[in-house]
Parts: C-alpha cells; structure tokens; sequence
C-alpha cells in the first residue's frame, strides 16, 4: 500500500512541476529551483504570433506545490527558438526568471519579466519600428541589434528596467541607421565591452558605471542622466548631461566623476562667475536701453523711424517733380544729399535698436 502511496504522490508531483510551468516544456528540479527548458511545440501560437507566458507559482497554487514540496523559484530556458515569420511576445510573471539564449527573432519582438531576465547570443532581427524589453533585472550578453531596415523604416530600442541593467559584450544599434536608443533603469545601469549607437542616445539611471571599453555614440544628440557615474566615454557634438548641453569642441569626450575637494571648489568658483558675468551683461543691456531711450527725448524708436520715413516720403515726391520739371539740377542733388542722410540715420537706428533688445533678452 506505501508503495501504491509513493507512485501516485510521484506522478501527482509530476504533473504539477508541468501544470505549475505552464505547460511550457521539459522540468528538471533542482535542490533551489524548478527550470522549465521550453519547447516552441508548446508556446501559444495565433496567425500572427507567439505568445510565450512564462510564470512563477501563483498564490491559487502556493499551498499545494508547498505540500508537494515544489515552492521554490522557476527558471524558464528558451534555447535555440527559431521565429523568423511571426511577432514574438514574451511575458515573465510571478517573479520567475527567464533566459534567451541561442534563438533567431524576426518582426515585433517585445520581452517583459517582473524579476531577472538573461538575452544572449541571439539574432533580433528588429524589423519593426520598435523593439521593447523590459525587467526588474535586465541582462544583455553577446548582443548585435541593429536596424536591419534602416533606409525605409525607424527603429527604436527600448531597453527598461526598475532595478539594473548590464549591458556586456555587445553592440546596440548604429549610427547613421535612422535608429533611436533608450536605455534607462531606475536604479543602477552596468556597461562592459559594450557601444550603445544611434541618431540619438538616452542613457539614464541613478548609478552608471561604465568601462575604458564602452562608449555613447550619436550622430545627433547623446542625452545622459546620472546622479553618480565613474567615467563614460562619448561620441556626439550635442552632449546633455543631467538636462543642460555640454559644450564640447571635439567630437569625442570623456566624461569623469570630480572627487577632488579642490576641483569641486574651482567648479563651484566657475559656475559663480559665470552667474555674476550674466548679471552684469543684463545689467549693462538694462543700462544702455536707458541710455537710448534718454537720447531720444522719450521717443520709441518705432515712432522716430516712422516720422523720419515719413520725410523720406516727402523728400522722394519732391525729387520726382524736380525730375519731372527739369528743375535746377543742383537744387535737386541737395535734395538727394538730404535723403540719403535720413536713410542712414533710419539704418542706424534700426541697428541700435536690434542691438539693445538683443542684449536685453
């Protein structure tokens, strides 16, 4: 009878590692985990995709997979998966774990997991005009994306996570590809070996740490958000750091975190002083406004040139008639004398005014 007992308890165990994988594939137990190795056979499949749902024990099973000693963390493999022709969606829930390796993607690819996500050496095709990942933890190792449509289609990549992202011995995206890329974590961004390129680059997390090896490169614009970062090196003519453009005569930098109590001084110093060298050029605006406004008895510039266009008008009738009478030819070259004089004088005005509005904004 114990016999009997212990061979229906196995196959009662048995089919709940399956049921409580999703029916996903092959599960191996190990003493600290269940790893499900998952078999396209088994992925949901409609006519225009695969749906690859990934989960974790849910709590409407906790309490049975504890009596059969099965409540510990699963690991979801997806190894060797070739979809070329359909859009791929693939969804981790219940704080599971899921790793890509060795698969070929085509078309809409979107990968969510609510825990740790592992891709490697894996061919995205990236045919679509976006290409999401998303996960608590984010890993990216051995990676080539690029936008393998670039002269007729946009390609954004989207990489998220709420915790880390480790980017190591890859390369994503291209310059000059009509490709966009955007890498933010809400905690903590990792980058080995790697360049991240693009028309425009968003590298984003409260802590970055970046190799010699690693590089930000765009053609048009790197934006980069960080409150601490070691060093990072970056290829662009338009660098924004922490919302506000860096100046930057090469191409390339290098950007470093200042630790030196000094140095933070001098900065400190510098940033002074361009705030006083600020004050001073508006104060000097204010002042020459006034200055302009006093030499013209009160009169708006607009209302002076107006009055002296109005006189060129009259001098220009009354040159015309001389014309037209043959009049006294030195009379009409007095006339003309006069007239170009108040030309200069409206062109001089203009000018000033343009100048001290200028400085005034």
């Amino acid at each position: 009878m114990n016999n009997i007992k212990q061979k229906l308890y196995t196959i009662i165990r048995n089919q709940l590692k399956r049921k409580l994988t999703n029916h996903l594939g092959k599960v191996v137990e190990e003493e600290d985990k269940l790893i499900c190795y998952v078999n396209k056979r088994n992925c949901k499949k409609n006519k225009f995709e695969y749906i690859i749902k990934c989960k974790g024990i849910e709590k409407s099973n906790q309490e049975l997979a504890k009596l059969y000693k099965l409540d510990k963390p699963i690991c979801y493999i997806i190894d060797g998966l070739q979809l070329t022709e359909h859009s791929i969606l693939i969804f981790g829930y219940d704080d599971c774990e899921v790793i890509i390796r060795n698969c070929q993607f085509g078309f809409d690819l979107n990968i969510h997991v609510n825990n740790k996500c592992t891709i490697e050496n894996t061919h995205i095709q990236a045919l679509s005009s976006y290409l999401s990942i998303g996960a608590t933890n984010l890993i990216i190792n051995n990676m080539n994306i690029h936008n393998e449509l670039s002269i007729s289609s946009p390609l954004h990549i989207i990489f998220g996570s709420a915790e880390s992202i480790e980017i190591n011995d890859s390369n994503i995206g291209k310059e000059n590809e009509n490709t966009r890329v955007s890498i933010i974590s809400n905690q903590v961004l990792t980058i080995k070996n790697s360049k991240v390129s693009g028309d425009a680059v968003k590298f984003a997390a409260k802590k970055i740490t970046a190799d010699k090896n690693s590089a930000l490169i765009a053609s048009k614009k790197v934006d980069l958000i960080a409150e601490d970062f070691n060093q990072i090196s970056i290829t662009s003519n338009n660098i924004i750091f922490n919302g506000k453009k860096i100046s930057n005569n090469k191409k390339s930098v290098v950007l470093k975190k200042v630790t030196d109590p000094v140095k933070i001084k001098q900065l400190e110093l510098i940033n002074l002083l361009k705030k006083v060298k600020f004050e001073c050029e508006k104060t000097n605006a204010e002042e020459k406004l006034k200055v302009l406004q006093d030499s013209l008895n009160g009169k708006k510039v607009e209302a002076l040139i107006n009055e002296v266009t109005e006189k060129i008008s009259e001098l220009q009738a009354k040159i015309n008639s001389l014309e037209n009478e043959k009049q006294d030819a030195a009379k009409r070259d007095d006339l003309i004398t006069t007239l170009s004089t108040c030309l200069k004088k409206v062109k001089q005005l203009e000018k000033e005014s343009e100048a001290v509005e200028e400085s005034y904004n």
